[in-house]
């Protein structure tokens, strides 16, 4: 059964004003400030419908995070729900925030 919009909009309301409090605080950062030792949670944000993809990695992020990239524009990856957004919105559609 596919969710209607006024039980999607609780959902989504409470997942940016978590994003967004993180972001206040200064916990959340763009994967550009990467270096290869970081580790750590991160966040994989559709910025069309507010879904996200939580992981985390014990070695590399910024290898995780490759990986994650490559299988999706490969049209690879195991979440099949994340790509198929990625399908739909492309990357365009996504950014990458690393959870400190």
């Amino acid at each position: 059964m596919t969710p209607t919009a006024s039980q999607l909009l609780p959902v989504l309301a409470k997942r940016f004003n978590l994003l967004t409090q993180a972001i206040q605080k200064g916990s959340v950062r763009d994967v550009s400030s990467l270096s290869p030792s970081d580790t750590g949670a991160y966040v994989i944000l559709n910025v069309i419908n507010g879904k996200s993809y939580v992981g985390s990695s014990a070695s590399s992020l910024a290898e995780r995070i490759r990986w994650h990239k490559s299988m999706l524009k490969n049209d690879k990856h195991d979440n099949t729900h994340l790509q198929r957004a990625w399908n739909k919105y492309l990357s365009d559609g996504f950014t990458f925030l690393i959870v400190q």
